[in-house]
């Protein structure tokens, strides 16, 4: 099991997985884990018909599932909608604009598609930014409280930047280059 401070997440859209940085002793540690995200559409009864036969033709979909939840905040009513899982990370977007043209841009109503992904992956595994963690292998086990004032802090370290405009070598980048090589 490893114990760290999560410092950074990020899509890998060539392998279609999750990356996310523990810093561990002042060692880091690269997590690769599946991920699977989903988007919602809430549209009217005879178009969410359509529109799931449409998606289901996509090659960009991975799965198209009718589903029941809550949309507006605060409010109790439950409304039919669709959940799309896209393929790949890549496709997230690219899908919910199409499905959004499709509907003029007005009769669609889409719910998921403006997080960012490493926000979304996250908060999926009940975790966020800077916390202090154990990874079992197979999840996350967050020991900190996100709204805690008082919490250890991550060892990190700084590097002060100086950039000459003037400079015509890029001395700077190659000074900075091999540093971290040296690290």
């Amino acid at each position: 099991m490893s114990t760290g401070f999560i410092i950074d997440s990020y899509p890998d859209y060539q392998k279609n997985m999750m990356v996310t940085w523990l810093l561990c002793n002042n060692t880091r540690k690269r997590i690769e884990e599946p991920y699977h995200p989903t988007f919602y559409i809430q549209a009217p009864p005879a178009k969410r018909t359509e529109l799931h036969t449409m998606l289901n033709q996509l090659p960009q979909i991975h799965r198209v599932r009718a589903t029941k939840g809550k949309i507006t905040l605060g409010s109790t009513k439950i409304q039919h909608l669709l959940e799309i899982q896209p393929l790949r990370f890549d496709a997230f977007n690219q899908l919910a604009t199409m499905i959004d043209s499709w509907g003029g841009f007005h009769q669609y109503a889409l719910f998921n598609v403006d997080l960012r992904l490493p926000t979304r992956y996250l908060q999926s595994r009940g975790v966020f930014c800077n916390a202090r963690v154990h990874w079992d292998g197979t999840r996350f086990i967050c020991t900190d409280h996100q709204w805690a004032i008082d919490y250890a802090t991550p060892s990190f370290t700084s590097v002060r930047l100086r950039v000459n405009p003037f400079e015509k070598q890029p001395l700077l980048l190659t000074k900075l280059q091999k540093k971290f090589k040296e690290a």
